[in-house]
């Protein structure tokens, strides 16, 4: 739409509802695009249009440590809100881990990105001096009417890089947990059997994964297929640490 030849910036008459319109005139405009010469869209999405998470198609990192840091992220926004279990199954991760494709050809090889470094996390092409970084135990605040639960999981810690921009305000960069290919934890209790079991989403090997285990038990049970995981002993102790340091605290706010 950065081209007012090819589009008279009327949504209703330029966009309908297959978006047939939006896409064609769209390649009229970048039909010449290449790997190496790719143009910046910007568009508006009107409410009419009801755009949702599943819409999505691709979205295109640099690195794997981009890859890790935004799964890491859109976890923690998705711990802090109260939405409904339809809507959660909307915007669950699990259906769009895989659309997070890392192209490191699609962008211009001299801007700063993030990787992965003497099993640490490094900053390329951007000053060490720029970048502030803060290291705190994992927790997350949800707000539900007249209390607050808070859920600290002590063996999973939180890493946030922020980098000063043009203007110098400090902007987060990137998101992290420690070890970082561990994105959320669940400990789930029955009300009728008393049984107390612990949900992992992971990102384990370049793959997204999403397992369980009974707490008592020494065996990681993947939730789609049901198969035992085969994590090493290392792992296993990593796991059970975060797993079993999961606290949860209800705070009473003040009633006026």
């Amino acid at each position: 739409m950065n081209n007012k030849e090819e589009m008279s910036f009327n949504l209703q008459e330029d966009v309908d509802w297959d978006l047939f319109s939006f896409n064609k005139n769209i390649r009229s405009i970048y039909a010449d695009h290449d790997s190496t010469n790719l143009m910046q869209t910007k568009c508006i999405i009107k409410d009419y249009l009801e755009f949702i998470a599943k819409d999505i198609i691709k979205i295109y990192v640099r690195t794997e440590a981009e890859k890790v840091s935004l799964l890491t992220a859109l976890i923690e926004y998705q711990a802090k809100q109260s939405f409904s279990k339809k809507h959660l199954q909307l915007i669950d991760l699990s259906q769009y881990a895989a659309r997070i494709q890392v192209e490191p050809d699609l962008f211009f090889g001299d801007r700063g990105k993030v990787i992965y470094g003497d099993n640490r996390i490094e900053f390329s092409e951007i000053g060490k001096t720029n970048i502030q970084s803060h290291d705190e135990p994992f927790s997350i605040v949800k707000e539900m009417k007249t209390v607050s639960k808070m859920i600290t999981i002590g063996g999973l810690m939180r890493q946030e890089f922020k980098l000063e921009d043009s203007k110098g305000n400090l902007k987060t960069v990137a998101v992290y947990h420690k070890p970082d290919w561990i994105l959320k934890v669940v400990k789930w209790a029955s009300a009728f059997t008393g049984e107390v079991r612990y949900y992992l989403d992971l990102y384990y090997h370049s793959e997204f994964l999403s397992v369980y285990r009974i707490e008592g038990e020494n065996e990681w049970i993947n939730n789609q297929d049901k198969t035992r995981m085969n994590f090493t002993e290392d792992e296993q102790r990593i796991l059970k640490k975060v797993e079993e340091s999961f606290k949860l605290e209800t705070v009473r706010k003040n009633r006026r």
